[in-house]
């Protein structure tokens, strides 16, 4: 945009763009995640998923903290998490 403004101050250009990918393993846990969320199974199991996951040195009480939320988690937030989920490919 500076450049199209004012073209007097750019003397070289240089464009550029990337495309990001998504790891492997975080497309195999958003999947986990769609079946989950899909068999009506995600507040009971996904804070287990996710501690497995990402937390396997966490203490027992902290893994008992991080249970809580998503026990109240509402249908409009899991349709939010399945709609992310599966994008993630």
């Amino acid at each position: 945009m500076c450049a199209a403004r004012y073209p007097e101050r750019v003397t070289r250009l240089l464009l550029g763009g990337f495309q990001a990918r998504t790891h492997p393993k975080l497309q195999a846990i958003s999947q986990r995640c769609v079946e989950l969320i899909d068999r009506g199974r995600a507040r009971e199991e996904m804070a287990d998923f996710f501690i497995r996951e990402f937390g396997s040195g966490l203490s027992e009480n902290f893994r008992a903290v991080m249970r809580k939320p998503f026990a109240t988690v509402t249908d409009a937030q899991l349709m939010q998490m399945r709609l992310q989920s599966a994008t993630a490919r």
